[in-house]
């Protein structure tokens, strides 16, 4: 079982490569696809529409059309989180009585729960607690909006809707190269801006008092784990710490970035324990 355990951390940083190569290897494919017809996709259209300056017109025309739309739709999501702050402060009121076992008038079962949907019941308050403190205390502004828009970049879907055009589609030549020269323009325009733009919107600010008081939360749940693991074996010790960290996480009451690397710190001491077993 120990072994087990401990070969969880390698494995899941394993799963996470592995995924991310096969993502890079799919996404890969749908481009190479695309651009080994490209060569008769352009003459295609040359032949049929008299050049490729309509594609590009039209393609142009789409980029600034899909930013304008995600826009008014991001910026629509803003103005009802701005309206609805005194009601998001209400329903966070009444979970945070709900979490601490009051009663707030609700329609009562007449089933008696069993302890499992208790425990479900209150899992399901901390972690709406949690969201409802999180959206509260860092509420998206217009600069948040703008990254959210910008970042908004078309690639492999686009171009992977465009190949599942039928063969008889009308115009099937230009509405591909429309899609391939949306992907390479959004890409270009909006990927290589992008980094420039969150650094002027949102520059990187050091680790304040919030930062520092979820790291002492971090510590306090490790100490907890360790005492009540019940063992010295320091592999079923990273394993509890592990379990708390990641119902914290499940929970969503600590900052993703704390968790990340307190987490990532366990599965190096982890691996580090495996290797010297094994060299041992």
């Amino acid at each position: 079982m120990a072994r087990a355990q401990g070969a969880l951390p390698g494995a899941r940083l394993s799963d996470a490569q592995n995924w991310s190569t096969v993502e890079m290897l799919l996404e890969g494919a749908v481009f190479l696809l695309m651009g080994l017809q490209l060569v008769g996709i352009v003459r295609d259209v040359q032949d049929e529409h008299a050049g490729v300056g309509t594609a590009l017109a039209i393609a142009a025309g789409a980029l600034v059309l899909t930013v304008a739309v995600r826009a008014a739709y991001v910026s629509l999501l803003l103005l009802g989180q701005r309206r609805g702050a005194g009601r998001t402060t209400e329903r966070r009121d009444t979970f945070a009585r709900l979490h601490a076992g009051e009663d707030v008038g609700h329609r009562r079962s007449r089933r008696t729960p069993t302890e499992r949907q208790l425990e479900q019941f209150r899992t399901r308050v901390a972690r709406a607690l949690a969201d409802l403190d999180h959206l509260l205390a860092h509420p998206l502004d217009a600069r948040q909006g703008t990254v959210v828009v910008w970042a908004g970049m078309r690639g492999a879907i686009t171009l992977a809707a465009a190949q599942t055009l039928p063969a008889q589609t009308p115009a099937r030549p230009l509405l591909l190269l429309v899609a391939v020269a949306v992907a390479v323009g959004s890409l270009l325009l909006q990927g290589t801006t992008l980094p420039w733009l969150v650094r002027r919107l949102l520059p990187a600010t050091p680790a304040g008092p919030a930062q520092d008081a979820q790291r002492e939360v971090v510590r306090q749940r490790l100490v907890e784990a360790a005492a009540t693991a019940g063992t010295a074996d320091p592999v079923a010790v990273l394993t509890a710490q592990r379990a708390a960290l990641l119902s914290e996480r499940d929970l969503g009451r600590l900052d993703s970035a704390v968790l990340t690397a307190a987490l990532a710190e366990l599965d190096a001491d982890q691996i580090a324990l495996e290797v010297r077993s094994r060299t041992g």
